[in-house]
């Protein structure tokens, strides 16, 4: 069992940025960043803007490159989805098995969109754009 200083889940911009500011104002401990996407953190909005109309590079979507993350010595879990916190052990568990523990536990992991509701909203071609996978996925172009 890994264990991190602090843990953050959630490797989006919140997440991403929670790491890049503890680093910033010095703290020196591990610091584990745990995401349940395979890439490493991006900024969301050019998915369904940019990105999706073939203007704006997936590498320049990126918060920031790997070396960057290996340089201030941020452990990167990415592909890894957390299932359960045990508070009081101070473990996280995630789907695959995987257990961390924690000294400081920050919780950025974001939201799931909801489904439009209105008349037309389950029609096929309303699609939802949370991810890069959902964006390649019904594309079809990229």
């Amino acid at each position: 069992m890994s264990h991190f200083d602090i843990a953050i889940v959630g490797a989006g911009h919140a997440g991403a940025q929670a790491a890049i500011q503890l680093r910033q104002l010095g703290f020196a401990g591990s610091i584990g960043l745990i995401g349940a996407e395979p890439e490493l953190p991006y900024e969301r909005p050019p998915l369904s803007k940019e990105y999706l109309a073939g203007e704006k590079p997936f590498e320049r979507m990126l918060i920031r490159p790997a070396a960057f993350w290996a340089d201030r010595a941020v452990t990167l879990v990415p592909g890894t989805r957390i299932a359960a916190v045990d508070a009081g052990a101070k473990r996280i568990a995630a789907e695959d098995g995987a257990e961390f523990g924690y000294g400081t536990l920050i919780w950025a992991a974001g939201g799931i969109p909801r489904r439009l509701s209105c008349v037309g909203g389950d029609l096929a071609g309303v699609h939802v754009v949370r991810c890069k996978a959902s964006s390649l996925r019904w594309s079809g172009w990229r």
